[in-house]
């Protein structure tokens, strides 16, 4: 029945909220886990999570709480999550291939951690997901299927991280329209960074922004570029 079918995918949602914390509380405590685990409790009272009126979690909110280890790949049960912020943890290793499944996803922000990269088809599916947030953090690359994943990305923030190129694919997000790179010293640009969508776009300390005159003519709708060549 439909009833039993919902309990079902709730009691999984738990189960996977549950494994998540055991996981990323395993070396350090939170800071703030009030119900968390607690038996009888629904944990759309845990903090940082939030439910829908049919008892799903659309929201996850978890930023400056202790948090470390790595994402678990239980997280892509919770396909009704429309928002994400983990920012400003001790999350490390790779954004999990799971996370293809959360494909309601509108908000990812994952800012002032120290992950190392995204698994390769981790954001395949992703096809509402406007903002995504991983400023900070110690990304080498970007998977090859980056920019043919994510139709609907407008703001996209990948400043002080460790890029030293962009995939060739970053140039099918036609909807991008803000674009923070500062602070990638070793990044070097070709023509897949200039989208015609782009209204911001921001290199500070870009050695290289690789700009041709022929690039620049496709920025019809470019309001500001910040560069400084430090």
């Amino acid at each position: 029945s439909k009833t039993s079918e919902t309990d079902s995918v709730i009691q999984l949602e738990r189960d996977s909220l549950s494994e998540f914390y055991l996981f990323t509380s395993r070396n350090t405590a939170w800071v703030n886990y009030t119900n968390w685990l607690i038996v009888g409790v629904n944990h759309c009272t845990w903090y940082g999570v939030s439910c829908n009126s049919e008892g799903r979690v659309y929201k996850l909110t978890l930023a400056m709480n202790g948090l470390s280890n790595q994402l678990p790949s239980v997280l892509g049960n919770l396909e009704a999550l429309q928002e994400v912020d983990l920012s400003s943890n001790s999350l490390s290793g790779l954004v999990p291939q799971s996370f293809s499944r959360l494909s309601n996803l509108t908000t990812l922000i994952l800012t002032d951690n120290e992950f190392s990269g995204l698994e390769e088809g981790s954001l395949v599916n992703l096809v509402r997901l406007e903002r995504l947030f991983l400023g900070k953090n110690q990304i080498t690359a970007l998977p090859r299927d980056f920019g043919s994943s994510l139709p609907s990305l407008f703001s996209l923030n990948l400043e002080a991280n460790r890029l030293k190129s962009l995939p060739q694919s970053f140039s099918l997000l036609q909807n991008l329209s803000e674009l923070i790179l500062n602070q990638n010293p070793d990044l070097i640009l070709g023509s897949e960074v200039w989208i015609p969508s782009l209204v911001s776009i921001s290199l500070n300390t870009i050695k290289n922004p690789g700009v041709s005159s022929g690039d620049f003519a496709k920025l019809i709708n470019l309001a500001t570029i910040f560069h400084d060549r430090k």
